[in-house]
């Protein structure tokens, strides 16, 4: 496949994903440029400038709609509900009384001990998973905002209400950050995502206002087939737009392109930290997740 695409790759094919030889593939077949170079680690994918397009689904993603609020419309309110598995606890005490940040860990030995059941947050640099923090806990200090790409390099816990915790892991793709760097970032969240008895749901943030990347794909590909863990999507920024496609264009695509990906539709929430969009559908659905997290006694 790397042949026929026409690529070089710097690193020995096993390590590319069979989803990321698909989008090197449609790239090519699409006659997109790339400077396409895979160095995988955790099974998520690092590259750059691969412009996606759908090539497994044919999604109509052409809305115009340029009003600054167009999610205050009627129109779109049923778009912006969240899409959650049928079936679920109603939600108790679900609203945050109390927020206290923990420790800030480099190295799974230096995790804090386990307190009580932990919600992660994962997504591509400046995806916005600090500011989701600060959303839920209407605290904008609480969590480290910045607009420079890879701030957060440790996992950081934060305790809520004394009872659970919202985990803030590294970001993925982070272009400034050496390779050598992000490669121990992704071993370290790999490596507690696989190994914490008390992590009981993975919620993978995208950023709804540009299109995804591959990057994005292979997470969730990762997550679906081999992180054993129970996941949900957040996506972010839902009040902004970058580049011709509309945010609800962008989540919907990312939302096929997933199920044609893994077979597996996951359950999401759309979110805007800025405009406080989705945050009490985040909170009661965490609530709800909580009750049915049983922690394992043994763990693969």
């Amino acid at each position: 496949c790397w042949l026929a695409v026409g690529y070089e790759p710097k690193v020995s094919i096993e390590c590319a994903s069979s989803a990321s030889i698909l989008y090197a593939a449609a790239a090519a077949a699409n006659g997109l440029s790339s400077a396409f170079v895979p160095t995988v680690s955790a099974g998520i994918l690092l590259q750059d400038g691969l412009n996606c397009k759908a090539f497994l689904h044919g999604l109509p993603r052409n809305r115009s709609e340029d009003a600054e609020n167009w999610f205050e419309l009627d129109e779109h309110k049923q778009s912006l509900a969240p899409n959650l598995p049928p079936g679920l606890p109603a939600p108790v005490d679900w609203e945050v009384k109390q927020a206290v940040f923990v420790k800030s860990s480099s190295d799974v030995a230096d995790l804090p001990s386990p307190i009580g059941p932990e919600f992660a947050f994962i997504g591509h640099s400046n995806v916005g998973k600090s500011s989701i923090v600060n959303l839920l806990t209407l605290n904008p200090n609480l969590a480290k905002c910045s607009k420079k790409p890879g701030r957060t390099k440790t996992i950081n816990h934060y305790l809520i209400n004394r009872k659970w915790l919202m985990v803030d892991c590294p970001g993925y793709g982070d272009a400034i950050a050496s390779r050598e760097q992000r490669l121990a970032w992704h071993e370290f969240t790999k490596e507690y995502f696989l190994s914490r008895r008390t992590l009981a749901h993975i919620f993978l943030l995208i950023d709804a206002s540009r299109d995804p990347s591959p990057i994005d794909f292979d997470a969730a590909v990762w997550l679906a087939q081999d992180s054993h863990r129970p996941w949900s999507i957040i996506y972010t920024k839902l009040d902004c737009r970058v580049g011709i496609q509309h945010p609800l264009d962008n989540m919907h695509y990312f939302n096929n392109m997933v199920d044609e990906l893994t077979r597996v539709k996951p359950a999401y929430v759309p979110t805007s930290a800025r405009k406080g969009i989705g945050r009490e559908a985040l909170l009661k659905y965490i609530s709800s997740l909580r009750q049915q997290f049983r922690m394992p006694l043994v763990f693969k």
